[in-house]
């Protein structure tokens, strides 16, 4: 189900139409017009229920996210090192081919309980917070 809101700014009077679906991203988008509001979000609404919207939000895997992270922000740390070789054994676990869209807090869970087999807590927790940042 769309939603509709009349937003007051620089540029005017401006309607964002929101799509929130079940298992999908919320996705938003503003125009100038209440009318294209309301025809974006049929159409996408449409999109959804057939499988064919196509956003490259939906395609992002994890791995995708971590390599990303690891290249623009770990690069430019003091303990980069470290970090790439956490990032490196996270991307080699079954959860980084998992697509953003389909990851849960119950997935998190799962990998930080089989991890919690291999290593001690205090490594869990530097994974942990990598993934939350």
């Amino acid at each position: 189900m769309a939603t509709f809101t009349k937003r007051n700014g620089q540029h005017g009077i401006r309607w964002e139409a929101r799509v929130r679906k079940l298992n999908y991203p919320t996705l938003t988008k503003t125009f100038s017009l209440k009318t294209d509001a309301e025809a974006w979000a049929i159409e996408t609404e449409r999109q959804l229920e057939r499988g064919s919207f196509s956003s490259p939000y939906l395609r992002e895997t994890l791995k995708d996210i971590l390599e990303r992270y690891a290249y623009e922000v770990t690069a430019t740390k003091r303990g980069a090192k470290e970090e790439a070789f956490r990032i490196g054994k996270i991307m080699r676990h079954p959860i980084a081919e998992m697509m953003l869209s389909k990851l849960k807090p119950t997935h998190f869970a799962k990998y930080r309980d089989q991890r919690l087999k291999e290593v001690s807590p205090s490594t869990i927790k530097k994974e942990m917070v990598l993934l939350n940042h």
